[in-house]
């Protein structure tokens, strides 16, 4: 059956937001020539350096500590935050390649999070940004799943549904709002899903903050 324009071309938007999306989430490295200068802030016990990203949307802001996991920022504990090239760092050895791989990483994701939300509008049905809206209360359930999934990492959809009902307030397991809160977390790339189905599984784009403060300011 041959497709009318305007689904030939939203056929081709979601075709290339899907190869962006492989992009940014792979483990491929940029070269350094395409990252001029990083924002750092300097532990206050430690001296080190750490990688600082500010935060997205309801995101706390977080820092990549020396060996490049992303730990949340305690603004007690570091020094003000400050832009340094580089090529400085590299040289007087205050950055680790950990850092650097998971910072490009993250940018790619934030670019993505960024192109695909000014792509996805001019396709979205008026549920998404109703519910993308809903991501500014932290009471709302997109808001509560989006919270629970950083916590768990991953998790497939079938508990993901159960998790819903039991611990953030859904009536039923077959509410649409749990899907139509998975797909806006999708949008805004807070989450990626792989598999279909059962089998779908749902993995959080900035998991892996569970590191204590004791060991951000001993790192």
């Amino acid at each position: 059956m041959k497709l009318t324009d305007a689904e030939a071309r939203t056929h081709s938007e979601q075709l290339r937001l899907e190869k962006q999306k492989e992009e940014a989430f792979s483990e491929k490295s940029e070269p350094d020539d395409k990252i001029d200068s990083v924002p750092v802030a300097r532990n206050k016990s430690s001296s080190k350096y750490f990688i600082y990203l500010e935060g997205y949307g309801n995101s706390n802001h977080t820092v990549f500590n020396p060996i490049g996991r992303m730990i949340p920022f305690e603004a007690d504990l570091f020094e003000e935050p400050e832009e340094r090239k580089l090529e400085d760092l590299r040289s007087e050895n205050s950055i680790s390649d950990e850092q650097i791989k998971e910072y490009k990483k993250q940018k790619r994701v934030d670019v993505y999070r960024e192109d695909i939300r000014i792509s996805s509008s001019r396709l979205e049905p008026e549920y998404i940004g109703i519910y993308r809206e809903m991501l500014k209360s932290p009471s709302t359930l997109p808001s509560r799943m989006k919270k629970y999934i950083d916590e768990v990492g991953s998790v497939f959809l079938i508990d993901l549904k159960k998790a819903c009902v039991q611990k953030l307030g859904c009536k039923t397991e077959t509410s649409g709002s749990i899907r139509a809160s998975l797909r806006v977390l999708e949008l805004e790339g807070y989450v990626r899903t792989t598999g279909r189905g059962e089998n779908l599984k749902v993995f959080s784009t900035r998991s892996s903050i569970e590191v204590s403060m004791q060991e951000t300011s001993t790192v």
